[in-house]
């Protein structure tokens, strides 16, 4: 089976998706990786042409519920196209570290049988539409509104069949998604009742400043596979401080310079 890591990047998320980038290599061999390109600006997209390959996809630029989600209609492209009998598809968003192997991960998603896998979040699913109110277009919306939400940050498919409802609901519904291609794709999962494999919490754990201190001291012992740190501004926060660190670890190529467009507001756009 074809084994492809996929992630979506803009030019504020240059720097994150370096490291996810790197730090996937460092720890993961055989697999094939696409980075779709919503906003990289050219230099950008040729240093991530290192590691990956990249290609141009639709930027989202409508305003929807919540913040602006750039990579929105990619990402419900990338659960439409890619999966299937003979093809994984792995989806990371840019802000995720890897500090170790995937494949005992992946190898168990396999053997459930399930076309999907991925993990819970916090909160309820119908918080992520606007005014709480899950759209007509899910008719049994009642039963699994209050739901946990789930994290389509970091996700394993192998069937297409939820990503093309997501794609054929897309335009009609984005305006009213606080949580951008989240919300739509939970939504679909849940209201088709897709068979999901649960992604183990201890895998994957937002980013602390313990967590990143052990990343730093390379006692990759003490840590989960997937750190994420982009769920809010406080996560947000915390990483930011540990930036030129990381970058220390994974440090771009000669005669690149850090660009700063990581720290803009996306709302501000």
């Amino acid at each position: 089976m074809d084994r492809l890591l996929v992630t979506c990047a803009d030019a504020a998320d240059f720097e994150s998706a370096w490291l996810a980038l790197s730090s996937f290599h460092r720890h993961n061999s055989g697999w094939s990786v696409l980075v779709m390109d919503v906003g990289l600006n050219p230099s950008q997209a040729d240093t991530l042409g290192q590691l990956a390959t990249v290609v141009r996809y639709p930027r989202e630029e409508a305003r929807s519920a919540g913040p602006a989600e750039p990579s929105s209609r990619a990402q419900c492209m990338a659960l439409a196209e890619i999966p299937g009998p003979d093809s994984l598809l792995l989806y990371i968003d840019p802000a995720t570290i890897t500090m170790g192997s995937v494949d005992p991960l992946v190898e168990e998603f396999l053997a459930s049988d399930c076309p999907v896998g991925i993990g819970l979040d916090e909160g309820k699913t119908r918080d992520g539409w606007a005014e709480d109110k899950i759209p007509e277009e899910f008719p049994r919306r009642q039963i699994w509104q209050d739901a946990p939400h789930l994290d389509a940050g970091f996700l394993m498919a192998v069937d297409s069949a939820a990503g093309d409802r997501c794609l054929s609901l897309y335009d009609k519904l984005r305006s009213r998604s606080r949580r951008g291609a989240q919300t739509l794709i939970e939504s679909v999962l849940y209201e088709d009742q897709v068979p999901l494999f649960p992604i183990p919490g201890e895998f994957y754990r937002e980013a602390t400043e313990e967590l990143l201190a052990f990343v730093v001291r390379h006692e990759f012992g003490a840590l989960p596979v997937i750190i994420r740190h982009s769920r809010g501004p406080a996560e947000r926060a915390i990483f930011d401080r540990w930036l030129s660190k990381f970058l220390d670890l994974y440090p771009l190529p000669p005669g690149w310079r850090s660009f700063p467009a990581y720290r803009l507001d996306r709302n501000a756009w």
